[in-house]
């Protein structure tokens, strides 16, 4: 391999703009949060479809002092 100098221009370099870039990486920055909160809703509405198809057969129950039950 050869190396290529450091301070070579390629493409990248020559079109690289700061304030560009940094406006890009706020807008970036942006999405990502919007998409993790959108991941959290998406959690907790798997969580609570999960929890009721778990509970969908569970009969409740009410005792009152001196029912007999199996322990």
């Amino acid at each position: 391999m050869v190396p290529i100098e450091i301070g070579s221009n390629s493409l990248r370099r020559y079109t690289y703009k700061q304030e560009q870039n940094n406006a890009l990486m706020r807008i970036e920055l942006d999405l990502l949060e919007k998409r993790c909160e959108q991941s959290q809703l998406w959690i907790a509405l798997y969580q609570q479809g999960t929890t009721q198809y778990y509970n969908f057969k569970v009969k409740n129950r009410y005792f009152e002092v001196g029912d007999l039950v199996l322990r």
